[in-house]
């Protein structure tokens, strides 16, 4: 075989290439999360009791961390996926949670429900698609949220902070006041602080405080791993081009 078709196959194989190792589906993948892969945020978690109790009880620090930033079922958004670390009576706990891009998965309950069942849930989407029903729209759940009775929305600079009051009686009849504060980052989608405050009356008069904010926190990367592959193909194909053309002029009779 002469050496100008042995090169022709091989431009042909290298111009294939980023078609096969490209897909035009991948090529689209959409990141609704506003955290990246490998960011660590530490929360502090605090009971303060003043008054009649007088008390400060550590629950220990609470640390999330992002494992990964995926797509999880083909529909070209991101699934997240990020591991908690806490300490508890027994030792150190560690549980792996995956948070969907299904929009039905997210709704206003997500920015006042951040503790349920005695677990934090720190982390929303910030991106949202209608068409695709993917993420959450922080601007209508908020709306929604607003128009609760005892809710009211303050935005402030690149956070949104939630306030919600209510009253109760505890078990010895005493009047309760209970004052909730939560601050979202509208930016990245973590949570940013938690208060909740109860108030209590005579004949018990103390307050109690459960207290979560934020420690600190480590940047990461996302890297869409799509976007890579795509370069490497647009190289590839480039390489192809100009070695096709090399070759066609050096086949060509002088």
């Amino acid at each position: 075989m002469k050496k100008w078709k042995i090169k022709s196959i091989i431009c042909l194989i290298l111009f294939l290439v980023p078609f096969i190792i490209v897909p035009s589906s991948r090529a689209e993948l959409v990141n609704i999360w506003g955290t990246s892969q490998g960011t660590t945020q530490t929360y502090t978690y605090k009971t303060i009791y003043n008054g009649t109790i007088d008390l400060t009880i550590d629950n220990g620090d609470q640390i999330f961390s992002v494992i990964n930033i995926w797509d999880n079922d083909g529909n070209n958004y991101t699934e997240l996926l990020y591991k908690r670390q806490k300490t508890t009576t027994s030792g150190l706990d560690v549980d792996l949670f995956t948070l969907d891009d299904d929009e039905g998965d997210w709704n206003f309950n997500d920015f006042r429900n951040i503790m349920s069942a005695g677990e934090l849930h720190p982390l929303l989407p910030i991106g949202f698609n209608a068409t695709d029903n993917v993420g959450v729209d922080w601007t209508a759940e908020l709306q929604n949220l607003d128009s609760i009775t005892n809710y009211t929305i303050t935005y402030e600079v690149d956070a949104v902070l939630i306030h919600h009051w209510d009253y109760d009686t505890d078990d010895l009849g005493a009047y309760v006041q209970i004052f909730e504060y939560i601050r979202w980052d509208n930016t990245t989608g973590w949570l940013i602080s938690y208060r909740y405050v109860e108030n209590h009356g005579n004949p018990a008069n103390y307050t109690s405080t459960l207290l979560i904010q934020v420690k600190s926190i480590t940047g990461g990367l996302f890297i869409d791993i799509t976007l890579i592959i795509g370069i490497i193909g647009a190289i590839t194909g480039a390489v192809a081009i100009v070695f096709s053309y090399l070759t066609f002029r050096k086949s060509r009779p002088q």
